[in-house]
C-alpha cells in the first residue's frame, strides 16, 4: 500500500525538468499545493495510508515564462506503474 502522507506533507515541494532541446524543454517549480486526493484503483476515497493512487494539483513557475502554472502529478502503486505528470 501507498503511504500517501510522506509524499503530501506540509514541506511537500515539487520540481520537474524536461531536458528536451525544443521549445518545450524547461523545469517546472511549484510553489504552492493546491490540491491532494488518496484513492484505491475503484475510484473510491479511501484512508490516505491504505490508498493505491495518490494525485495532487500545484501551481508554480515554468522557466521558459513569466506566467503562473498549474500541473499535476500521479503517484501509483500498481505493477510497472509510471509517475504521472500533466501541466498547462
Amino acid at each position: 500500500m501507498l503511504d500517501a502522507l510522506r509524499y503530501f506533507e506540509l514541506d511537500y515541494s515539487f520540481k520537474y525538468t524536461n531536458a528536451s532541446d525544443s521549445s518545450q524543454g524547461g523545469t517546472f517549480v511549484m510553489d504552492t499545493l493546491a490540491a491532494v486526493i488518496c484513492t484505491n484503483p475503484q475510484g473510491t476515497l479511501t484512508n490516505p495510508r491504505g490508498a493505491d493512487i495518490a494525485a495532487s494539483s500545484e501551481f508554480g513557475t515554468w522557466s521558459m515564462d513569466k506566467d503562473r502554472h498549474l500541473s499535476m502529478v500521479q503517484v501509483s502503486t500498481a505493477a510497472g506503474a509510471k509517475i504521472a505528470y500533466r501541466a498547462d
